[in-house]
């Protein structure tokens, strides 16, 4: 294991607060996975032979050029994982390690993708899932959540979820998934690395990686994954383009705002790339890929939603996003018509979202 900013290298467990050394300084990062050795085919994943419910190896095709957006734009369809979202992978490699790791309960806090997609992984594994949510949460995400087995901790804010997930963190034998730090760490580096096989599968299926990818994003989980199967690869990197409904990251590149204080702003639907932080993993996704971020507010967003259901395509309001955010991109100057570029699509919206 390795922090992300300060380079600090330690042994293979688990680190509530990502790295130790950070947090004592109050300047929070994540930790990543690094390998002695790579495979034959540059992939680089830390369990072997975990159990899945069928996460990953989802579509990538080309969407239709009659929805505005130039004719060598490219979806990966996270909505086709077991529960419906990207969540999934993530799921995989991190409740699959506090399994491997002898861990007997797992403690989350989410706003519905994450939930329902912990809980499954937990129900496949046996292990307790304790879910802390917030009461604006949909009643059939809870009642989903119920139903694979996971106890539900209803709570009245954000920041009472964190404030739950850091108790039930102090018994050692509870492994939390997702972060409970302010400022912000991110979620569990063992299911972060599961988020690479996003990157593999793109680069399989056409044998180059994209010029861009457009990727919703909150905390910069997902984001960091792809960045590091990118790597992994030793592929030209594409350049990284985070979504995010009000400036967070945006404030922090191109003004230079700390990254660690909170950003007001308004998510409206907006909910999986919702909240007023970001994170030193999103900075270094988008600064490493000479990418960046971009603005979509919900209006903006809405349009898009709705122009993406009149063409067939049932994703949530948080994944047509990204789509709205490759339209501005383009007429920004910032990615132009003979590029090609990706856009990850995280998450179906049959789930009141």
């Amino acid at each position: 294991m390795q922090c992300i900013s300060c380079g600090t290298e330690y042994g293979v467990e688990h680190y509530p607060v990502g790295c130790p050394r950070c947090f004592d300084a109050g300047d929070p990062a994540n930790l990543r996975c690094t390998y002695r050795r790579s495979t034959n085919d540059g992939r680089l994943l830390p369990l072997v032979d975990p159990l899945t419910l069928g996460a990953g190896e989802t579509p990538y095709f080309r969407l239709d050029d009659r929805i505005g957006l130039g004719s060598d734009v490219w979806v990966k369809d996270e909505s086709r994982n077991p529960t419906g979202s990207h969540k999934d992978r993530f799921s995989l490699g991190a409740v699959g390690w506090a399994s491997a790791a002898g861990f007997d309960t797992v403690v989350a806090a989410s706003s519905g993708n994450a939930a329902l997609s912990i809980s499954a992984y937990c129900a496949a594994h046996e292990l307790r899932c304790v879910m802390a949510m917030s009461h604006a949460v949909p009643g059939q995400i809870v009642d989903h959540v119920r139903e694979l087995g996971a106890e539900v901790v209803l709570v009245e804010s954000d920041e009472d979820r964190w404030t739950y997930v850091a108790d039930e963190s102090r018994n050692q034998k509870s492994f939390n998934a997702t972060n409970f730090v302010t400022p912000v760490v991110g979620s569990s580096p063992f299911g972060i690395e599961y988020l690479k096989g996003i990157a593999y599968e793109i680069v399989a299926a056409r044998g180059t990686a994209p010029d861009v990818v457009v990727i919703p994003s909150s905390r910069g989980d997902l984001a960091f994954g792809v960045y590091q199967g990118f790597v992994d690869l030793g592929v030209v990197m594409p350049r990284l383009y985070l979504v995010e409904p009000f400036p967070r990251l945006h404030a922090v590149l191109e003004s230079n705002a700390d990254w660690r204080t909170a950003f007001p702003g308004d998510d409206g639907r907006l909910v999986s790339i919702g909240g007023g932080t970001t994170t030193q993993q999103s900075v270094r996704a988008a600064r490493g890929s000479g990418g960046g971020a971009i603005v979509v507010d919900p209006a903006t967003a809405s349009t898009w939603h709705r122009t993406l259901w009149t063409h067939g395509h049932c994703w949530e309001i948080s994944s047509t996003a990204a789509f709205a955010a490759l339209h501005l991109l383009q007429d920004q100057g910032r990615v132009h018509s003979s590029e090609t570029a990706a856009v990850i699509a995280t998450s179906h919206a049959f789930k009141g979202l």
